[in-house]
């Protein structure tokens, strides 16, 4: 399709059809970018898990242990960032 350079992994993808509200539409677009910003500013990337992200990750150990997490998508964790897991306390769920 074009004109989707610019889409978001896991965005949703609006269409508006004629019976459709476009400010509607738009005022949902614009919530999710809100939140995908948000979110990214928590610590989102894309790409493999490297020891930077489990360092990361491991500062939740003290605030709320149950978020030093890191979820990965068919993506590679390198062996180092999986062994600093396993020794800080960090969960990947790959």
């Amino acid at each position: 399709m074009q004109g989707l350079q610019d889409a978001i992994a896991g965005t949703s993808l609006y269409v508006v059809s004629p019976n459709d509200d476009f400010d509607d539409v738009k005022k949902a677009a614009i919530e999710e970018m809100k939140s995908v910003t948000k979110a990214a500013s928590e610590g989102i990337s894309i790409g493999p898990v490297h020891k930077k992200d489990v360092v990361t990750a491991s500062i939740m150990l003290d605030k709320k242990k149950e978020y030093a997490a890191i979820l990965a998508f068919d993506v590679k964790v390198t062996s180092e960032a999986q062994e600093l897991a396993n020794k800080l306390g960090v969960k990947i769920a790959a």
